[in-house]
């Protein structure tokens, strides 16, 4: 039997009808209808759904998972991505997760608050959840498909302004094109500074500062303002203000921030401030463990303190994920903690020897807004792109206000409290003088993380002492500990928002880096990635051909095998190092930080042999100047070009005696030009079909034995021959 989820569609093979699964749990299943115009929402036993998939009544389809970077859409598909976010964030927690209570003809207050709230029609409120439910509650439906690839889109091009002519007979001809909108931007802005500023005085400002021409009249400067035809008129900058500004930024011009916060935020709870249910409000913070630990590739090498990360559920005082390694004040840690969140915990307890129920430990929810305090790796851009991404609201809290993260703060004093019996005098760290804690290390990180996980274990099931409990929580009998509190505050507030695409979850926790793509294959951090089977990337590397085109694409920094990137259709694909190149081989399974040493190392070994060759080649300049003064000022002036066949010929001869066998092979030292050449020249005499004329004065010059023929000497009879 296939496994299904929430996000899954099921598939009536008898009508051919399809269901998304809206919510999943053991009694009852919610499903919404699909292919239809009108929200249609059903709940049916669970077990008749098992029963019907098993008989093979109901077929499961996977949830497509659509894959897109908000950052790259428009400025204005932004602004409509990001209100449509915050009306399905309302409505998630109006009527989540089952949406049951959308169904009927009865009032229903929590749409008609949230249509008030962002100014929205009930048709298009309606359309938007309808479209949302149908997804499976994917991020990808709240936006234009044609945006993000999903179809052919082109946004309409005005070539006359729009709407009816004025009464007047006045009608500007300004298109609010991209220039127009930076300069209302800068307008506004303008109005967003001084709580005094209107709407009148920023569209004053706006004309002073693009629409008035200085012309010399007479000697004099005068300003003059363009005509009016070619001016933006006060409506349309009115109506760009209002689509601009979100509601709370109005109320902010209007009073103040500082006055917005105060006045207009919800009062739900005096112990749990302005949390709502499980998996709203969750804490992270990190701790460096007063504990030194050992190399788990020798025992005999200390390697310091670990590093650990927690992420705990603040209504219910559940640790959701935990983090151990040596990455400090890093968005490394973060992901990694955040990947933790998203792991199977059966099967990452099982590793470490540790079997527990689903229960035990919650998986797979993503927390809607998470405090933190202003640590570097905390209030980093890259880290508050990725929460963006997940759509987790980041709230910093004051600098030096520990307290102001309680909750977290009391476990990490927990975890040390549960550790240090059991490591006393083995590497626990102590503030005495004669605490020899690193010579006396004994755990490895393993182990430690095994600690660690049993103490998240253990504490997911004990009652807190000091948890504040409600008079419903007294009357339904909820003890106050994480697990019961997790079951009841999830009936109460409805479950929290679950990972429903892991694709799209993984792929924003990866670091972006610009790849450049030619014919050579695509190329990032330095080296050389290629997706063979990806047919539309083959085929713009062999458009492009020498051409280069750089796309955003995203990469893990715990291993640079792979480099991650959208399709057109907006499906995520993996490009692998390429093998094929040499080189990269050496690199498959290496960290960022691995592969930086290497780069680091490869730029010095090359800026040396920069070095070296600036040397060698200032040297080869000196030697080869040397030798030609030395040539110049030897020789005699103006060289005779006559007979330049019969001398080149000469010369040739001359060169391939030099350069011969048997003078490479001569045991005796000899005159390589002298003697040697003689005797030669003595064997051609002596032959008789020799082509040199026997002369009689140099045979008995030789037959003498005269030992004083030099290179002179040779020349001179050489030349004699020729």
């Amino acid at each position: 039997m296939k496994n299904f989820r929430v996000g899954d569609i099921l598939v009536d093979k008898e009508t051919e009808n399809a269901y998304r699964i809206i919510c999943l749990a053991e009694d009852l299943t919610v499903v919404c209808r699909m292919q239809t115009t009108r929200l249609d929402l059903f709940e049916i036993p669970t077990k008749e759904i098992v029963d019907k998939v098993i008989d093979g009544d109901l077929l499961v389809q996977e949830k497509e998972n659509i894959v897109f970077d908000s950052e790259k859409l428009s400025a204005v598909m932004k602004a409509k991505y990001a209100l449509n976010k915050q009306i399905i964030n309302e409505v998630q927690d109006y009527y989540g997760p089952t949406y049951m209570q959308l169904m009927g003809n009865s009032t229903k207050y929590g749409m008609v608050d949230i249509q008030k709230k962002y100014n929205v029609s009930r048709l298009k409120c309606s359309r938007l959840i309808l479209r949302y439910l149908q997804s499976g509650m994917d991020d990808s439906s709240l936006v234009d498909p044609r945006a993000i690839g999903r179809v052919n889109y082109k946004e309409y091009e005005y070539k006359k302004r729009p709407g009816r002519q004025s009464d007047s007979g006045y009608t500007s001809t300004v298109i609010v094109d991209d220039e127009i909108k930076k300069q209302f931007d800068s307008a506004i802005e303008v109005l967003k500074k001084d709580r005094h500023q209107t709407v009148e005085s920023a569209y004053s400002w706006l004309c002073n500062k693009y629409y008035i021409e200085s012309r010399i009249i007479d000697g004099e400067i005068c300003f003059i303002s363009k005509p009016e035809h070619l001016i933006p008129t006060m409506k349309q900058f009115r109506n760009y203000v209002t689509k601009k500004l979100t509601p709370e930024e109005k109320d902010v011009l209007k009073t103040s921030a500082r006055e917005v916060r105060n006045d207009k935020r919800l009062l739900d709870s005096d112990a749990l401030f302005e949390v709502y249910g499980p998996g709203d409000m969750v804490e992270v913070d990190a701790v460096e463990v007063d504990l030194s630990i050992v190399s788990e590739l020798d025992r005999n090498k200390t390697v310091g303190r670990p590093i650990m990360y927690v992420m705990i559920d603040v209504f219910t005082r559940m640790i959701l994920a935990m983090s151990v390694a040596f990455d400090n004040n890093s968005v490394i840690a973060l992901t990694s903690l955040l990947m933790n969140l998203a792991d199977d915990k059966v099967k990452y307890c099982e590793k470490y020897g540790f079997s527990i129920d689903e229960n035990a430990w919650i998986s797979g929810i993503i927390p809607r807004h998470m405090r933190i305090d202003r640590g570097a790796d905390f209030k980093s851009d890259k880290f508050a792109k990725i929460l963006q991404e997940l759509g987790i609201d980041r709230q910093l809290v004051s600098a030096a206000s520990g307290s102001l993260k309680g909750t977290i703060e009391q476990e990490f004093r927990s975890l040390h409290y549960a550790i240090k019996p059991h490591l006393s005098n083995n590497g626990v760290i102590t503030q005495r003088h004669d605490s020899k804690h690193h010579k006396k290390a004994t755990l490895t990180i393993t182990e430690f993380t095994a600690m660690a996980i049993d103490f998240v274990l253990n504490h997911n099931q004990m009652a807190s002492e000091s948890y504040p409990l409600t008079a419903d929580m007294i009357r339904c009998g909820v003890h106050p500990n994480p697990q019961e509190l997790w079951k009841y505050g999830c009936k109460k507030y409805g479950q929290p928002r679950p990972i429903s695409n892991k694709d799209a979850y993984y792929y924003a926790l990866m670091t972006p880096v610009n790849a450049k793509i030619d014919r050579t294959g695509i190329r990032a951090l330095g080296l050389y990635y290629m997706n063979f089977e990806d047919v539309e990337l083959r085929a713009m590397m062999y458009r492009l051909q020498r051409n280069v085109k750089t796309i955003e694409m995203r990469y893990d920094p715990r291993d640079i095998s792979n480099l991650y990137y959208l399709s057109s259709d907006s499906r995520m694909r993996i490009a692998p190092l390429n093998l094929k190149k040499t080189g990269m081989n050496d690199y498959v399974g290496m960290t960022e930080c691995e592969l930086k040493e290497y780069k680091k190392r490869e730029k010095e070994l090359r800026a040396e042999s920069s070095r070296k060759n600036r040397e060698i080649k200032n040297d080869m300049y000196a030697q080869e100047k040397m030798i030609a003064q030395t040539a110049i000022s030897n020789s005699k002036g103006v060289s005779d070009s006559e007979g330049l066949r019969d001398n080149r010929s000469n010369e040739k001869l001359i060169t391939q005696y030099k350069n011969r066998v048997a003078t490479r092979i001569e045991k005796e030292d000899t005159d390589y030009i002298g003697n040697s050449q003689v005797s030669l020249v003595k064997e051609k005499n002596e032959d008789k079909d020799s082509v040199f004329p026997v002369d009689d004065k140099i045979q008995a010059e030789e037959n003498a034995g005269d030992d004083e023929t030099n290179n002179s000497d040779f020349e001179t009879m050489f030349n004699k021959f020729f």
